[in-house]
């Protein structure tokens, strides 16, 4: 189902502004996540999109501090809650981390300890935020968010092995882990990549159900355009590293300008014609390395549409109309087209 968001600009959950990542070698310098700014406001979802190796998922570590060595924040602000981000310490932003702002990762049978059950796993989050809960308490809390995120038998459930759980469980179980202690922003990072159709439909449901219950944000990171329609309020598209562009999940089908985010849009198989003797289209080419991008747009040497001034120099982000825009020297001529 579709999200509707009635927030106001007043109740932004999370602003990012300029910021960039790096992984740096003796031998290169990889710009991960370049100049990015966006806001996540209260009640709404956002959506981050792009192939694998755009920025996503390094994007949504940044935010939760949890980039490795020798990967950093070099520049740019993470505004949550009147404090920025990027200046706090660890010990600071373990604090934050499962308080304020969770995670939710692609694969739970990675995330979870095998050697302990789930139900303490939970607990240990709610012990470290809320030292002064007694076990007996916390472990209440467990049943009752496993009850609330949907695991049948939750009394049953807490005292279980994540292997003698199906993958739809163990995801259930970390989103369960991830609202422990409430957090306003939740950060999905492709959270059903490893399920079944079915189930993914599931756990996509349950966020949007526990998104509009709890009263907090979620941003969805995701390469799958369909969960984006169903599920989003706003989308920002990714390439290489940067935001290519942004606008209201209702504008998906007839409003997206920038080239690549058309491209993407042309990948999805035609359901409502049917599969059979249709072609997939693909994009040609590949994301360009990122310790060696063009001068320009980085998405010139696969875009049919792709001028010298594109090759010559990063185009600008250009405002194609309310909470519409994007990066892109042909971008208001595509908007001009969409409107006529």
């Amino acid at each position: 189902m579709m999200s509707t968001s009635t927030a106001t600009p007043s109740e932004s959950v999370l602003e990012v502004r300029g910021l960039t990542t790096v992984f740096e070698s003796p031998k290169s310098t990889v710009v991960a996540v370049n100049d990015v700014s966006f806001t996540v406001r209260k009640g709404e979802t956002l959506a981050i999109v792009g192939e694998s190796g755009s920025g996503k998922s390094v994007l949504a570590f940044s935010i939760m501090g949890l980039v490795a060595a020798p990967g950093r924040v070099t520049a740019g602000e993470i505004l949550m809650s009147g404090r920025d981000l990027t200046k706090l310490d660890e010990e600071q932003f373990r604090a934050m981390r499962g308080r304020d702002l969770a995670i939710i990762f692609q694969e739970p049978s990675t995330s979870l300890n095998p050697l302990m059950t789930v139900g303490e796993q939970v607990r240990e989050v709610i012990a470290e935020h809320q030292p002064h809960v007694l076990r007996a308490e916390a472990m209440k809390s467990v049943i009752e968010r496993f009850r609330l995120v949907g695991i049948p038998a939750p009394e049953q459930r807490v005292h279980e092995y994540p292997h003698q759980l199906s993958g739809g469980m163990r995801q259930r179980v970390m989103i369960a882990m991830a609202l422990a202690c409430g957090p306003s922003l939740l950060l999905a990072d492709e959270p059903t990549t490893a399920l079944d159709v079915t189930v993914q439909a599931q756990v996509l449901n349950l966020i949007d159900d526990l998104k509009a219950r709890l009263g907090m944000a979620v941003v969805l990171i995701t390469h799958d355009l369909g969960v984006v329609a169903d599920y989003a309020d706003r989308v920002l598209v990714m390439y290489a590293g940067r935001i290519v562009e942004e606008f209201a999940a209702g504008q998906l089908a007839d409003g997206a300008s920038h080239p690549y985010t058309l491209a993407l849009l042309n990948c999805r198989p035609d359901l409502a014609h049917g599969l059979t003797g249709v072609p997939l289209q693909e994009i040609s080419g590949t994301v360009p390395p990122l310790d060696r991008l063009p001068k320009g747009c980085a998405f010139a040497d696969r875009c049919e549409r792709a001028q010298d001034v594109c090759r010559g120099s990063q185009p600008p982000m250009v405002d194609l109309g309310p909470g519409h825009r994007a990066a892109c020297y042909f971008a208001l001529s595509k908007a001009a087209e969409v409107l006529a």
